[in-house]
């Protein structure tokens, strides 16, 4: 399992302060130099998304391997069948990796 990268934690807990003590107008009024911050606190929240993403990706897959291993393909049924489960974490862990691509497009831009 993942664990957090050196200095992200502070990261967080200074992204969710600053979001708390913003009022609704100092959130949608952006000066010049805010611009930097604001910009560069988006890229931090961005990265911090990806690390959710990749844990929740790793996770799928230990899930997925571990059902293989309780639930073995069986060989009357062709290999096809699998519980709900199963399907649901390989569904799961495909549209994490599809979200991780958009959001990896925003750290390009």
């Amino acid at each position: 399992m993942q664990s957090i990268p050196e200095g992200i934690a502070p990261k967080i807990q200074k992204l969710t302060l600053i979001d708390k003590n913003m009022s609704k107008t100092e959130r949608s009024v952006i000066d010049g130099s805010d611009q930097k911050l604001a910009k560069r606190m988006a890229r931090e929240a961005i990265q911090l998304t990806l690390f959710a993403i990749d844990g929740l990706e790793e996770t799928m897959t230990n899930t997925i391997d571990l059902l293989e291993t309780v639930y073995p393909e069986s060989e009357m049924t062709g290999g096809k069948y699998r519980p709900a489960e199963y399907s649901a974490a390989v569904n799961l862990r495909g549209r994490l990796v599809r979200a991780k691509k958009h959001v990896s497009k925003l750290l390009d831009k």
